[in-house]
């Protein structure tokens, strides 16, 4: 029983972090290498295919109904790693409409993640271009310079400060000129 893996721009993943953790497989590429995968031969090998997500399969639906069909063909196992199920399409034992339906959640699933990691890194560097505004200020007695005044500057809270820089103001302020520089290197331009 060969095992194969199958890798997709259709992830979330890089093609690259899909190639490293199936480095010890044959690799094909979704879509483009299907004729090659599910050739015409005589054997009667079963084909594992390995693969991050169900999800990587398809774009849509016709192109999913597709594709197990060929697989159903060709009798085939898939093993979805993030959804931690083996699906088993040869013969009579397949549920094709159970899988569609795991690919489905699979799809939301994996456009969540990926608009929340999205999400995520476009408020981190929200944060570090408004409070490089005031970083030079943060760290000096209130006067002249509230905090509130500061934060309305920056467009953050206090909490979000927290957060990213890990210090409240007062801490900030008690560390040395070189703490803060090490802190801040690399996250904005100082």
């Amino acid at each position: 029983m060969p095992d194969v893996a199958l890798i997709s721009k259709l992830s979330r993943h890089s093609l690259e972090s899909q190639r490293k953790e199936y480095r010890n497989y044959p690799i094909f590429f979704i879509p483009d290498d299907l004729p090659e995968l599910f050739r015409p031969t005589k054997r009667r090998d079963i084909i594992r295919m390995h693969l991050l997500s169900l999800a990587i399969l398809a774009d849509n639906e016709n192109s999913l109904r597709k594709f197990l069909s060929l697989a159903k063909k060709r009798g085939s196992h898939l093993i979805a790693k993030n959804e931690n199920q083996e699906f088993v399409i040869n013969g009579k034992r397949v549920d094709v409409e159970h899988i569609v339906e795991e690919w489905r959640v699979a799809r939301r699933a994996g456009a969540a993640k990926a608009g929340g990691e999205a999400r995520a890194e476009k408020a981190e560097r929200d944060f570090w271009a408004g409070f490089s505004k005031i970083v030079d200020r943060w760290h000096l007695p209130s006067k002249g310079n509230t905090s509130r005044e500061l934060l309305e500057e920056a467009d953050t809270t206090r909490n979000t400060v927290v957060a990213y820089l890990g210090y409240t103001r007062l801490e900030w302020r008690k560390l040395s000129e070189a703490k803060r520089a090490r802190i801040l290197k690399g996250k904005i331009n100082v």
